[in-house]
């Protein structure tokens, strides 16, 4: 005879080693000339000049100096140039983003009221962690120098859970 009542406890952790998404450098401002040799107006990837990468692509891409409130890009700029042919030394996929880190977890009690019904009571916490996820940091060196203003080589948002 089984148990009248059962307590289940389930987790799930998705850590994501390992397993962070490759992206490419673009340039779109040359969209207009390049692009429409580029399999019909695809982005066009960035020349490779000089050293492209100032550190990881997580949490740090994101979040402001406290004192300064720069945010400290991943890729660096100057590393970058604007293509002139569609011959790119960089390769597809070059770069990898920030890794995913997500946990969630489940308790449920489930008691029989009759032969064949059952209640279920539990919580259900998802991210139990409070870990922010950050998007792939903005790869197109069009939107210009993270140290003057603009975005490349910053996180610019959150993903969700998938």
């Amino acid at each position: 005879m089984a148990p009248d009542r059962q307590v289940y406890l389930k987790m799930l952790s998705d850590m994501g080693f390992g397993r962070s998404r490759p992206f490419s450098v673009v340039d779109s401002s040359v969209q207009g000339s390049l692009g429409a040799d580029n399999f019909g107006g695809s982005a066009v990837l960035a020349d490779i000049v000089g050293p492209t990468a100032n550190g990881s692509c997580g949490k740090t891409a994101a979040t402001p100096d406290p004192g300064t409130g720069i945010v400290t890009p991943c890729l660096n700029f100057a590393g970058f140039a604007s293509p002139t042919g569609l011959d790119s030394n960089q390769a597809r996929n070059q770069f990898r983003g920030p890794k995913y880190f997500n946990t969630d977890l489940s308790i449920m009690k489930y008691t029989r009221l009759t032969e064949k019904t059952r209640l279920a009571a539990g919580f259900q916490f998802f991210n139990l962690f409070n870990h922010p996820n950050f998007d792939q940091p903005v790869n197109d060196i069009a939107a210009g120098d993270a140290a003057a203003g603009g975005a490349f080589g910053t996180s610019i948002s959150t993903v969700n859970t998938p």
